[in-house]
């Protein structure tokens, strides 16, 4: 598996020319992702939807959803690789969807603020 996911780097520096600090994310958590497979006594990237799935749940109790969403892109994009080089015949990560972005509410003008902006415009002209 360490070898796939170095052929996998490489692959990602020559040909698709991704930055080296995405390389790296990259080739992490496809690593941790292989520690896991052994883990189960697994030998070989699994192709079966149900294990890739559980390892994004064992993964999404301790990780932020912007990491997740970066282990998925890695993961989608390793699969495609190993389709594209024969590795595997069948895609698992084509049925797994992205989190969705954390939502956050706007911030809010404080009472004061909110005097500052109304008191701002000049009333006696037009243009305020």
């Amino acid at each position: 598996m360490e070898q796939l996911i170095a052929d996998f780097v490489h692959y990602l520096d020559v040909e698709r020319g991704l930055a080296k600090t995405t390389q790296t994310s990259y080739q992490q958590d496809l690593r941790e992702f292989a520690a896991w497979l052994e883990s189960q006594q697994l030998a070989e990237f699994p192709v079966e939807l149900a294990v890739v799935q559980e390892f994004l749940r064992v993964q999404t109790t301790n990780k932020a959803a912007s990491s997740m969403s970066r282990m998925i892109s890695a993961m989608r994009k390793f699969y495609r690789y190993l389709l594209r080089e024969s590795v595997i015949d069948q895609d698992p990560m084509t049925l797994v969807a992205s989190p969705k972005p954390a939502q956050h509410l706007p911030a809010t003008l404080s009472g004061n603020e909110i005097d500052r902006l109304m008191a701002a415009p000049n009333v006696t002209k037009p243009l305020g």
